[in-house]
């Protein structure tokens, strides 16, 4: 971590931790302060803000999350790229089309013949 890294962490520990509700306004510090917080190399803009990525909690069973990680290992991703590939197809095909629930796409699909099944019309 550089230096510049490491003072603008630390300012910004300082600031998340201490209340400056009732102190008088010190101007030499908001100076300092506002030297020391990192600040966007661009604009921010709302096509900037939605392509933020947020941190969200999701309570998935061991065997699913073992399977999701094994799946991502075989594939060289990370899980947490992963699921959020499969949320946006997912959302995709929501937008694009009438998706169908994985348990009509399977019984559809079994009701078809085999592909070495094929049989003439007489």
């Amino acid at each position: 971590m550089s230096q510049d890294e490491a003072a603008a962490r630390r300012a910004t520990e300082w600031a998340m931790t201490h209340s400056l509700a009732g102190l008088e306004r010190d101007e030499a510090a908001s100076q300092q302060l506002a030297r020391d917080l990192p600040t966007a190399d661009e604009p921010v803009t709302a096509e900037s803000v939605d392509t933020m990525l947020v941190t969200t909690s999701l309570r998935i069973p061991l065997a699913t999350q073992r399977r999701v990680q094994a799946y991502a290992d075989a594939h060289g991703v990370k899980p947490t790229a992963l699921m959020r590939q499969w949320i946006e197809q997912m959302l995709a095909a929501v937008d694009n089309d009438h998706p169908i629930s994985l348990h009509d796409a399977l019984r559809v699909l079994a009701q078809l013949p085999a592909t070495g099944d094929r049989r003439r019309a007489a």
